[in-house]
């Protein structure tokens, strides 16, 4: 009865098969339960980066340098007239004359492990010549690899208020972890699917309800809604049954975290 009157779901299907389970959810009373539920997060991302990652130095990414020039310039732009004089410099000679000295294009001449050398080419007024000036933009720490960098650039994006769109193509930053893909051998169209990678997708699900649970900018009400390839209530009793087990797992999760409902 407490597994039940934990979480009350319901799971329904609507016109796009989709299964919705919804839960209406209470935060812990006490630090301790938070604190396990941190203990019991899953390690689900770290198996992902163990199963794709590849640690480069800085030192031999010489792609690094080029992804930026062609894929990160405009984003560069910004991150430079925000965080080093550049800036400044622009600010106080438009002051009079809006648009006579204007930053227009950037690109990197050196990347170092605290910082990045840029060159800026600067547009002045009609018929004047171009000029191109030197920056440094620091990077608020030491960067010895791709991941680290990449953490970097999209801390000083954020500073920047560089879009997010833009902000993304960071993720494609040659040589960084990529955190996202799964892995190529989890056959995700068997029936049934094997226990470990059924318990994968358990694990990150109930993790991210106690992430969530535990933050108190969270709604108190959640959904989670899961859409399998195809559902057929007659026939695919395996799926129905893996939904159910999902259900399960994620309620005794929160249980044992502390999170009472």
């Amino acid at each position: 009865m407490r597994l039940f009157s934990l979480i009350s779901t319901a799971l329904c299907v609507g016109e796009s098969g989709a299964w919705t389970g919804s839960a209406r959810l209470r935060s812990p009373q006490s630090p301790q339960c938070v604190e396990a539920a941190e203990q019991k997060l899953p390690v689900l991302l770290e198996r992902l980066r163990h199963s794709r990652r590849v640690r480069t130095p800085l030192a031999s990414l010489g792609d690094v340098e080029a992804f930026c020039n062609e894929q990160f310039e405009d984003g560069l732009l910004a991150m430079a007239m925000h965080c080093t004089e550049l800036g400044r410099t622009a600010k106080r000679k438009n002051s009079w004359n809006r648009g006579s000295w204007t930053p227009a294009s950037v690109r990197v001449e050196a990347i170092e492990a605290e910082q990045i050398s840029l060159c800026v080419g600067v547009k002045g007024r009609s018929g004047a010549q171009d000029e191109v000036v030197s920056a440094v933009l620091p990077l608020g720490g030491r960067c010895e690899t791709a991941d680290e960098l990449r953490a970097a650039l999209f801390s000083l994006a954020a500073e920047a208020g560089v879009g997010h769109v833009t902000a993304a193509r960071l993720l494609s930053l040659p040589g960084s972890t990529d955190d996202w893909s799964l892995p190529d051998d989890l056959w995700l169209n068997e029936t049934p699917n094997r226990r470990s990678v059924r318990q994968m997708f358990y694990d990150d699900l109930a993790g991210a309800l106690q992430a969530a649970v535990g933050d108190v900018s969270c709604p108190r009400r959640m959904r989670v809604t899961i859409t399998p390839p195809e559902l057929n209530m007659e026939m695919d009793s395996y799926r129905v049954g893996t939904l159910l087990e999902l259900v399960r797992h994620v309620a005794l999760q929160l249980s044992e975290s502390g999170f009472c409902g």
